[in-house]
């Protein structure tokens, strides 16, 4: 497939007072084109703040971040290439769009910024709302006019509206109910079918987005511990905390051969 976005020895710390916090230490990682892959980790653990990094929304104290071979690091001048090839999902749908804006022109107003036209721009914003399970109304609502789940569909929509190369989900589910969450999961798995596009799945919860990634990374601690075939690290955990991190999801009881 080849890759599409490599990140090579990335590093990040905070000032916590007088001490020296490692939020991400000394990561790599790559995402090949049409890939899907997994973030675990609990909370705390640097998977935002790779995010960020990856996004150029964060300048790494160290390492390099590259798409299709160039570099998009913050800081090097590329930030409006990454906004279009690199789109992110997150945790609280509401808090990111503008609450003055209806559903419609948050997404329109994304794609008149990529020199789109305001006509085909409304046209593409209710063709992705409908590829999102919204209807064609919903771009006429306010945030606080629709569900947690109906906005972050919306948020999905606006996401994918630029077409974009790689779809970061930062726990895009965790502030659903639980039958909204896999709803949510079971959408991105479409879309990422149907766009071929790639995606990073970020969660704490391995049992909800094994099952649609390609592979998966373990992080503890600002490192990655673990990183391959989903079945694989479910089923034969190499670190102890990736096996406290499946038991943790209930995986075991659904997986008979599972931390063996």
């Amino acid at each position: 497939m080849g890759a599409l976005l490599t990140a090579t020895g990335i590093c990040k710390h905070y000032r916590v007072g007088r001490e020296r916090v490692h939020a991400v230490h000394d990561v790599s990682l790559r995402i090949d084109r049409g890939e899907c892959v997994g973030l675990v980790g609990e909370s705390g653990c640097g998977k935002s703040t790779v995010a960020g990094i990856v996004t150029s929304l964060i300048q790494a104290d160290a390492g390099r971040v590259l798409l299709e071979g160039r570099d998009i690091s913050a800081g090097s001048g590329r930030r409006r290439n990454v906004c279009t090839a690199i789109q992110m999902v997150f945790q609280s749908p509401a808090d990111s769009f503008n609450p003055r804006l209806t559903l419609g022109d948050s997404i329109i107003e994304g794609l008149i910024n990529q020199g789109i036209a305001k006509q085909e721009a409304r046209n593409l914003t209710l063709e992705y709302l409908g590829l999102c399970g919204l209807p064609k109304t919903f771009a006429d609502r306010y945030p606080h006019q629709v569900s947690g789940g109906e906005c972050q569909r919306a948020s999905i929509a606006r996401a994918i509206a630029v077409q974009p190369k790689l779809l970061i989900c930062d726990e895009a589910t965790s502030a659903l109910d639980v039958t909204i969450q896999a709803q949510i999961i079971d959408l991105i798995a479409k879309l990422r079918r149907e766009l071929s596009m790639s995606c990073l799945l970020i969660s704490h919860d391995i049992a909800l987005i094994w099952e649609i990634c390609d592979r998966v990374m373990i992080m503890c601690e600002g490192e990655i511990i673990e990183d391959g075939i989903p079945s694989d690290i479910i089923s034969h955990p190499k670190q102890e905390y990736t096996r406290s991190l499946i038991e943790a999801a209930f995986l075991s009881s659904a997986w008979g051969g599972c931390c063996s």
